[in-house]
């Protein structure tokens, strides 16, 4: 399933993408390029793009044409390949080591971009005004990974960059991409069981580096992660006592579950990190 293709938001009409974080980036393929809507933050982020690409980091899509088209979209190249937003991913403990590497050449990397004067990044829960903050992608998730032969190859979902924590975008990211879902929905998903998740996390964070004596608050900062996402998905969206909108109940609900099948398996899966 690629979710790429939808090209709502692209016709003209008004479009805020910081309101509509529950869906994937309007996009339409244009042979090897894709338009998404332009937003006020969307030449900082080339600006951070080709940065990266200068850099080496190829998992990144290029700028195209000077990042805008014509009529005002932003175009940038199409990364070719699968996602797996919904499914059990190729080789998954192998895949998470991949994706912590990915994670950490792009760390290293941003620790040297400069961003513009001017720069201006999109609303999002991630963000952070941390001293510690760099610059960095802030929702790597199964949604936004491109796969190749089998394996991840490209990262898509660039609007959400921006000033982040890094060992919280570690947590998240983790929590994303290692499926914590709770036992039902992710029996759903075909996922193995929590143990077996237990060790593709342990193999993200081998991939990323991350020194033993830094992984046992990791899970700490997943579930305060979640519970601010949630909040902020809430207002961004204007609920109110009384709202019937079961997409957007659909998105809290399985946030929430998951935060909680994280919390009773905290043990088991930071016991497995650290061995």
């Amino acid at each position: 399933m690629d979710d790429r293709h939808k090209d709502h938001g692209l016709d003209g009409a008004p479009y805020d993408r910081s309101k509509d974080t529950g869906h994937p980036n309007p996009s339409r393929r244009q042979g090897d390029t894709v338009l998404h809507p332009a937003q006020p933050w969307t030449a900082t982020t080339h600006a951070y793009l080709n940065f990266l690409r200068a850099n080496g980091f190829e998992a990144a899509p290029p700028v195209v044409s000077g990042g805008f088209t014509e009529d005002g979209h932003e175009i940038l190249g199409w990364i070719d390949g699968t996602i797996h937003p919904h499914t059990l991913w190729p080789h998954p403990e192998e895949s998470l080591h991949t994706i912590g590497q990915l994670l950490r050449q792009l760390h290293d990397l941003s620790r040297a971009f400069v961003p513009p004067r001017d720069a201006c990044w999109m609303p999002w829960t991630l963000h952070s005004d941390s001293s510690a903050a760099i610059i960095s992608h802030a929702n790597i998730a199964p949604w936004h990974v491109v796969f190749r032969n089998e394996h991840p190859a490209g990262i898509i979902g660039w609007e959400y960059a921006g000033p982040v924590d890094p060992l919280e975008e570690v947590a998240v990211t983790a929590w994303y991409c290692g499926q914590f879902y709770d036992d039902d929905f992710a029996a759903s998903q075909g996922l193995p069981s929590a143990a077996e998740r237990a060790r593709w996390y342990r193999s993200f964070l081998d991939g990323y580096g991350l020194p033993r004596a830094q992984r046992p608050g990791l899970i700490d900062l997943m579930l305060r992660w979640a519970i601010k996402d949630n909040g902020f998905y809430v207002r961004s969206q204007g609920f109110r006592a009384g709202d019937v909108s079961a997409e957007g109940l659909w998105t809290l609900t399985w946030q929430s579950r998951a935060a909680l099948w994280t919390l009773e398996h905290e043990q088991l899966f930071t016991e497995t990190a650290m061995r």
